[in-house]
């Protein structure tokens, strides 16, 4: 269980090895649709089809929880700050409960 005081950072840990993996299938992809659009070659537009259909999806989602995140930003500034939470102390007796009266002996009537 992680600690609720200490922050986690905004992005996780990715190593130099994915890093560049990633801009080498990045830039791959870019290839394919260099040549889809100035060539029109047709393996490369199918290719261009079936990476805007895997992709688009990712990045809807992406922009969703974003602008999720953003609206919930802006209405908690609009709320103002957060108040401190009330803390309430147990009572020894019921607060909507009369107590009966007690006579000299300590014994209730």
């Amino acid at each position: 269980m992680a600690d609720p005081i200490t922050s986690e950072p905004f992005l996780p840990k990715i190593s130099l090895r994915w890093l560049i993996g990633l801009v080498t299938v990045c830039a791959a992809a870019m290839g394919v649709v260099q040549q889809a659009v100035s060539n029109g070659q047709p393996w490369a537009v199918l290719a261009t089809v079936l990476i805007a259909i895997v992709t688009l999806p990712m990045l809807m989602c992406v922009a969703t929880f974003s602008l999720a995140s953003l609206f919930s930003t802006i209405g908690s500034a609009a709320i103002g700050p957060e108040q401190p939470a009330k803390v309430y102390v147990p009572a020894t007796r019921m607060p909507d409960v009369t107590p009966a009266p007690v006579n000299c002996d300590g014994e209730a009537q």
